[in-house]
């Protein structure tokens, strides 16, 4: 609940609000706080700093989508030597790959299962990185 103006009188906080007191973690909204990785990306290859702001999102369509974003401080360039060199060490073999300093862009198939991630700075000065996976295996 919010608090206007001088008074006492609590506010209803608009639908969807998130109370930030509650917080448990006592971390800032964009620093630590936020979703988990899905299982099927526990060993996804993501910078040390990485947080997952939203739950991941269940497309519902016929490749049966999942896609998350994950956030990094990181400069850009760190975040996609971080990808880049991860991917096949934790097993996923990469079919394609554009990569410059700034931005990366894969296309992968781990155990069956395509997907792509992308990387490259967004105008809040952080990294994004967006993982989509095809689990009904189609690309």
């Amino acid at each position: 609940m919010a608090a206007c103006g001088g008074d006492d009188a609590a506010v209803p906080d608009p639908p969807g609000a998130i109370d930030q007191e509650d917080d448990a973690s006592g971390a800032e909204p964009g620093e630590g706080s936020g979703a988990e990785m899905p299982p099927e990306l526990a060993d996804f290859p993501l910078p040390d700093d990485a947080t997952v702001p939203f739950p991941a999102l269940e497309a519902g369509d016929d490749r049966d989508t999942l896609a998350v974003a994950a956030l990094s401080r990181l400069s850009p360039g760190e975040v996609v030597q971080i990808i880049d060199a991860g991917l096949e060490a934790a097993g996923y073999e990469i079919e394609s790959r554009e990569v410059a300093d700034e931005q990366g862009v894969w296309e992968f198939t781990k155990e069956g299962v395509p997907g792509n991630v992308t990387a490259g700075a967004n105008a809040g000065g952080e990294v994004t990185i967006n993982i989509n996976l095809f689990r009904a295996g189609i690309r």
